[in-house]
């Protein structure tokens, strides 16, 4: 694979309009990923309450998880291009600092996810802060290395899977108020049977990185990433179906009972086939959302998209606190919240392109967005010494 040399970082000529291309195009992917986590934490909400015809419920199947894990994938993209120049240059004093940057990020999404796992029990932010610790600790290995990192964490995962009981203690991978200062509880949730555990979903995230080092504004690189999606999600895909159609001709072959979850495609039960299959599925969406922005980068309608990706931890945070009152207050008007899933994130959506626009225009980011920022740049005041 092509990655960007370093005489991309130094021609300014060169890097200035690829940089711009790039970051629309990632902005663009990550509004889109967010609204495929609309579509599924509102799903979510409305819990065993499921009036779908069944190709809804197909739809809703076949986006769960994969939104989330290219949310995921494009964080270690972020990650990969803010230590570019230093990785490239070998410079250790400039990854250092980068890398206490990202932990300080991290603390700063681990409070706000613990926060808001208070009033939302799927919440993603608190894996995402164990996830960006972890990436920052990776930024400067090899490509080589970042893969081997991605095939261990699967490894451990599935494992884990046959050594423990994966739904010991499990409430739909939520964890309450009461759970967070019960440590054991609180590291199996985090690191194994959680939502989005970070073995093996620190995987993406190592996706992401790699990602990040390669040159998507060439049209052969690009193409092969596409490739590469497409032939990752239709392999596992495949694999899945083929194993369980073979099952279902000898459903008294206890051998079959045993292998048979490692083909599953389920992200509440990440075998190797859903990392695949979601994995491919990011690489899709990433580049073709940089096919577009490349080719309609001065079209209009795609800046609210845009202001919508670069305001997304406080859309996150926002979305469930407003669905739950949505359908709590439909509840109380005694109306059924039929399609919710789908009016109401096209609806959320919606208001979400118009505000975002409207703010990036006068205070450039979300107010979240803006906090995390202020927590980045703070120092404490150091006294002078006195002789």
């Amino acid at each position: 694979m092509k990655e960007i040399s370093s005489t991309h970082i130094s021609n300014s000529k060169v890097s200035a309009p690829m940089a711009s291309n790039r970051i629309s195009g990632y902005d663009l992917a990550r509004a889109l990923a967010f609204f495929g986590m609309l579509i599924i934490n509102y799903w979510v909400l409305m819990e065993d309450y499921n009036p779908f015809p069944p190709w809804v419920a197909f739809v809703l199947d076949s986006i769960q998880g994969r939104a989330a894990a290219t949310f995921v994938v494009l964080a270690g993209i972020g990650l990969s291009l803010l230590s570019r120049r230093a990785y490239l240059n070998r410079d250790a004093v400039s990854m250092r600092i980068i890398r206490h940057r990202m932990w300080r990020r991290a603390i700063f999404l681990f409070v706000i996810g613990g926060l808001n796992s208070m009033i939302w029990g799927a919440d993603i932010l608190h894996f995402y802060a164990i996830y960006f610790a972890a990436g920052a600790v990776f930024l400067n290995f090899s490509n080589q290395r970042l893969f081997v990192l991605a095939t261990i964490s699967v490894t451990i995962f599935s494992l884990l899977m046959f050594i423990f009981d994966f739904d010991l203690g499990w409430e739909r991978g939520s964890i309450s108020y009461e759970d967070w200062p019960n440590m054991p509880r609180l590291a199996g949730h985090l690191f194994f049977n959680g939502h989005y555990p970070f073995f093996p979903w620190v995987a993406f995230m190592v996706l992401g990185l790699w990602l990040g080092r390669q040159d998507l504004t060439d049209n052969a690189m690009r193409n092969a990433i596409l490739l590469a999606g497409i032939g990752a999600m239709f392999f596992s895909e495949f694999i899945s179906w083929l194993a369980l159609n073979i099952r279902s001709f000898d459903s008294s072959d206890l051998y079959l009972d045993a292998v048979l979850p490692w083909f599953y495609i389920d992200p509440w039960e990440p075998m190797p086939l859903f990392l695949i299959s979601a994995g491919g599925t990011a690489l899709v969406v990433i580049g073709y959302c940089m096919v577009l922005t490349e080719k309609l980068g001065n079209a209009q309608w795609i800046s609210p998209f845009i202001a919508v990706g670069q305001s997304t931890l406080t859309l996150y945070v926002a979305h469930t606190l407003i669905g739950s009152i949505l359908l709590k207050g439909m509840e109380l008007c005694k109306i059924e919240p039929y399609f919710f899933p789908i009016w109401g994130a096209i609806l959320f959506f919606i208001s979400a392109l118009l505000i975002s626009s409207l703010w990036k225009k006068h205070l450039h980011r979300g107010p979240l967005e803006w906090l995390m920022r202020g927590f980045l740049n703070f120092t404490l005041p150091l006294k002078a010494k006195t002789v």
